[in-house]
């Protein structure tokens, strides 16, 4: 099954904030992904099969479930679309590697290593498949950290990113959806099982630190000092106490309708919630 991730197109403030404003008409929440029937290039505000959008300052690379598309945004209020490089599958998310790389995770195709040092003429350079199902990545210098779906996390070593290599993988008990790493410490966003906290110091190792269950899917995970918030889809969000990364402890919900991801910005967060829309937390208390 393909979720359809349009809500994680939030994945950074900034994107969050730019998304938001734009009024991209949402797919319902829950909605299954159908197989493309036919592939089309469409612009940046109207496009609703955007599942996931980062920005480099000028240009923006979003995963439109079709594959990799590019906007630049050296006008800001007048986005030109230039370039579309077409994924075999249903592109989920999409992340800045090193250099002029793009990582785009296409469910079960795998994970794409794409060249935009020309965004007028991308081209895929290398193709990573370990059998799972990829929505996320999370890069740190050379490193990638993989949302492999019912595979875990996987670890890829992208210094050469015409060849890149698995490190190491954990395999988690539930479905990786997303993964934040902060201090050699992956959050890990874990589908029916809530939240994993997983050491990678070692990323040939990973160790399982800490867990915790949350009472829906994890979709998402965001970070703020000592707190980790689960994007719980129907539950909502979970604000979770992770001082000790081995005993995370629930600290609060919001009973957000639906949420499907979050980011955060000191005690802010901000949660993309399908139907819901956008929604603005004061987590200065989570309790």
């Amino acid at each position: 099954m393909k979720w359809n991730r349009f809500y994680s197109a939030m994945i950074t403030l900034s994107a969050a904030v730019f998304v938001a404003s734009l009024g991209i008409t949402p797919i319902a929440s829950g909605a299954v992904c159908p197989e493309p029937a036919g592939r089309s290039m469409m612009s940046f505000t109207n496009n609703p099969h955007l599942e996931d959008v980062v920005f480099d300052g000028r240009y923006a690379y979003g995963a439109d479930a079709f594959g990799l598309a590019i906007w630049d945004f050296v006008d800001p209020d007048n986005p030109v679309h230039v370039a579309h490089w077409e994924a075999p599958q249903a592109a989920q998310g999409v992340a800045l590697g090193p250099g002029n790389v793009v990582l785009l995770a296409d469910w079960c195709s795998g994970l794409f290593l794409i060249d935009v040092s020309d965004p007028f003429s991308p081209h895929a350079v290398s193709q990573y498949d370990g059998g799972g199902c990829y929505s996320a990545s999370f890069v740190s210098g050379n490193t990638a950290f993989l949302a492999a779906g019912n595979h875990g996390l996987e670890i890829l070593d992208i210094s050469d990113p015409a060849a890149p290599q698995l490190l190491g993988a954990y395999d988690t008990s539930g479905s990786v959806t997303e993964v934040l790493v902060s201090s050699n410490v992956a959050f890990v966003a874990d589908g029916g099982s809530g939240l994993a906290i997983v050491d990678v110091s070692n990323p040939e190792s990973p160790q399982l630190l800490g867990s915790v269950d949350t009472p829906g899917w994890a979709y998402g995970v965001g970070l703020s000092g000592n707190l980790a918030l689960i994007a719980d889809d129907s539950a909502g969000v979970a604000i979770i106490d992770v001082s000790d990364p081995g005993s995370p402890q629930t600290v609060g919900t919001f009973a957000s309708g639906t949420a499907r991801n979050v980011d955060a910005s000191g005690s802010t967060a901000y949660v993309a919630g399908g139907y819901s829309g956008l929604q603005i937390l004061d987590i200065s208390n989570p309790a």
